[in-house]
């Protein structure tokens, strides 16, 4: 009974394990308005944040191409924001530019915040020459994450830093049943392992006690043999 019991609370375990990991199912409440495409003005200088997928990138023949890409190459036929999804690739480009030219020697810093849990997961700090920046970015988990993107001189008092931030929504994935089933026989083995292990330890345990009460048992019938 206890066998059966330990396994159905192993399956149980597993399944919410799949879940949780891949976000299938799970609902997230919208904290902001989800977008692909976001900018910021600061005294003539312009800041700009999109996420593209990666096939609106291969589609660019160069690097002038890149610069200019349309931004409802990221939009789906709905005409609804270019949403990431788990395991893909997402490119974030950004641009700073003054009067329509691109501002030179910019250090753009990037975090990235995941507000279902409301954690920083990764930031990084980049320089660019031309005021340009190309960030791949493959996400984790299926819920809504904030970028913040901030764009400062690498030369103090250059201009002022401006920043912008965007909320986008990661599409979850649910597993191929294969990999559920190998999870699944994964665990079970472990445990039964850990359940042959205990029982063959607890029988060996058992028979030392019994030996030792037995070797008790004849030298005290020992003892009092010699005493008569």
């Amino acid at each position: 009974m206890k066998k059966i019991l330990l396994i159905l609370v192993s399956l149980i375990h597993c399944s919410q394990f799949q879940s949780f990991a891949h976000g299938g199912g799970d609902v997230h409440t919208t904290t902001a308005t989800i977008s692909d495409q976001v900018t910021s003005q600061l005294h003539g200088h312009q800041l700009s944040l999109r996420l593209v997928p990666q096939s609106a990138l291969e589609s660019q023949s160069s690097a002038q191409a890149l610069a200019q890409l349309a931004t409802t190459a990221a939009k789906s036929p709905e005409g609804e924001p270019y949403q990431a999804r788990v395991g893909d690739l997402a490119f974030l480009i950004a641009e700073l530019s003054q009067a329509g030219k691109p501002v030179k020697d910019v250090r753009f810093k990037m975090k990235f915040h995941h507000l279902e849990d409301d954690k920083e997961i990764f930031a990084v700090a980049l320089i660019s020459a031309d005021g340009k920046m190309n960030w791949g970015q493959q996400f984790f988990d299926g819920a809504e994450h904030s970028i913040t993107l901030i764009a400062e001189p690498v030369e103090a008092g250059a201009f002022e830093p401006i920043t912008v931030e965007m909320t986008i929504a990661v599409i979850p994935i649910q597993p191929p049943a294969s990999v559920i089933i190998r999870s699944l026989i994964l665990l079970l083995s472990i445990t039964a392992l850990a359940m042959m292990i205990g029982y063959i330890l607890s029988f060996l345990l058992r028979k030392n006690k019994l030996s030792q009460k037995n070797s008790s048992d004849l030298r005290g019938a020992v003892v009092d043999a010699g005493k008569c």
